[in-house]
C-alpha cells in the first residue's frame, strides 16, 4: 500500500520545478569588485549595485550582482557557507612587482559586518586566497621565477564551520582594509579584487 502512495505522487512531483508556490532554494553566489586606487587604505564593498556610478562609468553584472545597495533585498534571505576571494590583474606584470604584491597581500584584512554590530567575520586575505607560503627565487634563467609552495587547499574559498545568515533587508558591507602602501610604482593600482558570499538563497517566487 504504502509503495503504491509513492508510485501515486511521482506524476505530481514530475511537474515540479525550480520555481514554486512558495519560494526556492539556490546555490547562489552575491558578489561585489573592487578597484585598488593609490589613495586610501580600505574599501568599502557590496555599496553599489547594478547600474550605479563607478566613477563616470557604470557597475556591470561581471563586476556586482548586487540590486540594492548594501542591503538584502525583500524577500530574500542569505545563508553564507563559504567566503570566495580572486585577485585579477589588468596589466602584465615586472618581476620585480611580485615582492610588491605579496608585501600588500600579506597587510590585507577581509571583514564582514552587518551595519551597527561588530565584525562577524575577519580573516586575512592571504587565508581567504589559500596562500599558505609566498616565496620567489632569482632565477637561473631570467624570466623563471618561480613561485614555491603557493596553492593552498582552499583555493580562494573559505569554507565556513557555521554559517553567517543575512536575513532580508539586512545591511551589510564586506571591507577590504590594508596597512601596506600599494607603492613599488604604483603596481597594483588598477588592480581588481573580487570577492563572493556564497551559500543558499531563500528567495520568494
Amino acid at each position: 500500500m504504502d509503495g503504491q502512495r509513492r508510485i501515486s505522487r511521482r506524476p505530481a512531483r514530475l511537474r515540479e520545478g525550480t520555481y514554486s508556490l512558495y519560494g526556492e532554494a539556490l546555490h547562489w553566489t552575491y558578489y561585489d569588485t573592487a578597484t585598488l586606487a593609490a589613495a586610501g587604505t580600505d574599501v568599502s564593498m557590496f555599496q553599489t549595485p547594478i547600474g550605479g556610478p563607478v566613477g563616470a562609468a557604470t557597475k556591470t553584472i561581471e563586476l556586482t550582482n548586487m540590486t540594492g545597495a548594501g542591503v538584502i533585498p525583500n524577500g530574500q534571505k542569505m545563508e553564507i557557507k563559504a567566503i570566495k576571494a580572486f585577485y585579477v590583474s589588468q596589466a602584465v606584470k615586472a618581476t620585480a612587482g611580485i615582492t610588491t604584491l605579496y608585501s600588500w597581500l600579506a597587510s590585507a584584512t577581509v571583514r564582514l559586518f552587518i551595519t551597527g554590530k561588530d565584525s562577524i567575520y575577519t580573516k586575512p586575505l592571504i587565508e581567504v586566497l589559500g596562500i599558505p607560503m609566498l616565496w620567489t627565487t632569482t632565477p637561473t634563467v631570467a624570466g623563471n621565477n618561480e613561485v614555491i609552495m603557493s596553492t593552498g587547499k582552499f583555493h580562494g574559498i573559505d569554507v565556513l564551520s557555521r554559517k553567517i545568515t543575512l536575513a532580508e533587508l539586512t545591511n551589510f558591507e564586506v571591507r577590504l582594509t590594508w596597512t601596506t602602501a600599494l607603492g613599488g610604482g604604483n603596481v597594483l593600482i588598477g588592480d581588481q579584487i573580487k570577492i563572493g558570499l556564497a551559500g543558499i538563497l531563500n528567495r520568494r517566487s
